[in-house]
């Protein structure tokens, strides 16, 4: 065996130790991914009827945004209220359970000194804030990034389609043609027609 046998072989046992460990780094950005292709099936079959009566792809695709978004922003006015209501209820149960406990632990010797044990505990209330807000703002922006990415997607979905099939070996001296359909408006073979 050579050197440059020994080094390939090598580099080749490395990649495929490290892969497991860099699908997991980077499992937020292959939900992302995900998120995003989901999101541009979902506009795209949104675009579907328009396009069935002669409206062009971008207009289309912005009346299926357009009818997205006023789903669910209705169904967060319809369900909203509800919900804030429940969460309040929820919050004086807690409010409740915490006086009950605290009034049966009074109540004996050992409940005293764990009750002087949780007060003296220094817990970090502005580091827990800080880290609920960081969460709470990532989130945010990788929903943001997701929508943001599904759109593009859907938009230029013949770019992903040819990067794709650019991307397979190619067959018998011509290029391969793309397996993966990113729109349902793609799929050439009849299948997905209604």
């Amino acid at each position: 065996m050579t050197n440059a046998d020994f080094t390939k072989r090598s580099v080749i046992f490395i990649t495929i130790a490290l892969a497991p460990l860099l699908i997991w780094l980077l499992f937020d950005v292959v939900l992302m991914f995900v998120g995003a292709l989901l999101v541009a099936n979902l506009l795209e079959l949104g675009a579907r009827p328009f396009l069935r009566f002669s409206a062009s792809r971008p207009v289309a695709l912005l009346l299926s945004g357009v009818i997205i978004v006023s789903a669910f922003a209705g169904a967060v006015f319809l369900f909203g209220a509800g919900v804030a209501s429940e969460l309040q209820d929820v919050l004086q149960r807690i409010e409740q359970a915490r006086d009950t406990i605290g009034k049966g632990l009074r109540g004996s010797p050992l409940g005293e000194v764990l009750l002087s044990h949780i007060k003296s505990a220094n817990v970090p209330v502005v580091e827990l804030l800080g880290g609920l807000f960081r969460t709470s703002l990532m989130f945010v922006l990788s929903l943001l990034v997701t929508i943001f990415a599904g759109i593009y997607i859907a938009a230029q979905s013949a770019l992903y389609r040819q990067g794709e099939a650019h991307s397979l070996p190619p067959s018998r001296g011509a290029r391969s043609t793309p397996q993966l359909i990113i729109s349902p408006m793609d799929c050439d073979c009849g299948c997905l027609a209604s």
